[in-house]
């Protein structure tokens, strides 16, 4: 299938297979801007950057081992059946003078001003001998809160045991007794609770919250359906997002992401998603179908410490039924007051 781009952005489309032998496009538009520091208290800006960029090919890990977390995960995702937020950041103390605790969180707001998601973290300092050292800023990476090998010990029994977390392979560890709750103050920093572990970022595709949803890889499967994938394969496997930060109905213009502590010397930050169109054309033998692409993916890499190297990636995609062999399919950014639904000519 010949890929068409009249986007600036990076891009690509191609063809994929469903569990029933259905075969459909994905076609994909990414694009990358700068935040910039806007008039108003506390706001923020997209503005296109003229390097965009290549596409992530493959997930890309903090420190270049899959033992640590997801900073940036492959685009080639056929379908997203809901929006992801994922925000690769540190949080700071308010005033920028050192604590031993702090909160920060994320807020989602659609264009109507009310919140559809809320993800607040609670941050602690590493413990001394004592008493928790006070720190100005803490990353916001999964290594950083409970997970990776828990060791449990039986109380009143000599023998113990290594377990590795698979909601979060990558955590600081704990030591537990067996059916003891997880003491707040054991870890970096705590959250809401939820399947998946607390954090702003990816979750990888092998953990276990996204796992569960990837369907079932028995024998069973091996002989009768490989390598179609299986019957209950379910595509919220490819949200990436942590669960409290996947957006019901895709990214819209004018939603405002709300951001507490999570940039220097601004404790309350904001930006208003603006208003971009994307459409695909996808050529067959038989037709050309056009639709209009979702914002369906939306990641914030704020961590660096000068603000000029925030960048924002917001990436479109569509994922069409094809009734014929693909052709070609093109990708056209359009004027902002021209948003057509889908059409079949």
């Amino acid at each position: 299938m010949q890929f068409i781009n009249y986007t600036p952005f990076a891009g690509i489309a191609w063809e994929t297979v469903n569990c029933h032998s259905q075969w459909f496009a994905t076609a994909m538009a990414r694009a990358k801007f700068k935040l910039i520091e806007g008039e108003q208290t506390g706001e923020w800006r997209w503005h296109l950057d003229p390097e965009q960029g290549d596409l992530f090919g493959e997930d890309e890990f903090y420190r270049d081992d899959i033992n640590s977390s997801v900073r940036y995960e492959s685009d080639y995702v056929n379908f997203k059946p809901a929006g992801d937020l994922i925000i690769n950041a540190s949080s700071h103390t308010p005033e920028g003078k050192a604590r031993t605790t702090w909160r920060c969180g994320v807020q989602v707001y659609s264009p109507d001003g009310s919140c559809t998601n809320q993800l607040d973290l609670k941050i602690k300092g590493p413990k001394g001998i004592l008493l928790r050292q006070a720190i100005t800023k803490t990353p916001i990476r999964y290594e950083y809160c409970a997970g990776g090998i828990l060791k449990v010990e039986n109380r009143g029994k000599e023998d113990e045991s290594l377990i590795v977390d698979h909601d979060n392979p990558v955590g600081r560890g704990r030591y537990l007794y067996k059916d003891e709750p997880l003491r707040e103050e054991q870890i970096w920093y705590t959250g809401k609770a939820f399947q998946a572990p607390p954090g702003f970022g990816a979750i990888h595709r092998s953990w276990k919250s996204r796992l569960d949803l990837a369907g079932t890889y028995d024998q069973s499967w091996v002989d009768e359906q490989h390598p179609l994938p299986p019957y209950d394969f379910d595509f919220r496997h490819n949200q990436a997002a942590h669960p409290a930060l996947i957006v019901e109905g895709y990214f819209q213009t004018g939603m405002h992401i709300r951001l507490e502590n999570l940039i220097k010397d601004h404790p309350h930050s904001y930006f208003e998603i603006p208003e971009y169109h994307l459409m695909t054309r996808i050529h067959t033998r038989h037709e050309q179908r056009m639709a209009r692409m979702v914002m369906d993916t939306l990641l914030l890499d704020i961590d660096a410490e000068d603000p000029a190297h925030f960048r924002v990636y917001a990436s479109w995609r569509t994922y069409d039924r094809l009734y014929g062999e693909a052709q070609s399919a093109e990708v056209m950014l359009l004027p902002q007051a021209e948003t057509p639904a889908r059409e079949t000519i």
